[in-house]
């Protein structure tokens, strides 16, 4: 598997548009963890997510929609509880 993730790569609002877009034109399917003992169930990952791929479900998120998923990474950048990760599996 290989992350999108880097601790040096800027993220969110601090993030340049072009970082953004190439880390979205990453071969592969996507993967979205959810860290059930992390999460506190604010929903922000659901309401943030453009293409409805998260919905909540007993009080935490689910993927709902995973082909869905354009890497856009909103979930996992606006999860205040760094509780979704989202990684780029290899076709």
């Amino acid at each position: 598997m290989k992350r999108l993730h880097n601790s040096s790569v800027k993220r969110g609002a601090d993030a340049p548009f072009f970082q953004l877009q190439a880390m979205n034109k990453k071969k592969g399917h996507p993967v979205i963890e959810i860290n059930k003992s992390w999460c506190q169930g604010c929903s922000i990952c659901v309401d943030f997510c453009p293409k409805n791929v998260l919905a909540m479900k007993d009080g935490y998120p689910e993927v709902m929609d995973l082909e869905a998923c354009n890497l856009c990474m909103l979930c996992e950048v606006r999860c205040p509880d760094f509780a979704i990760m989202v990684e780029v599996v290899n076709a």
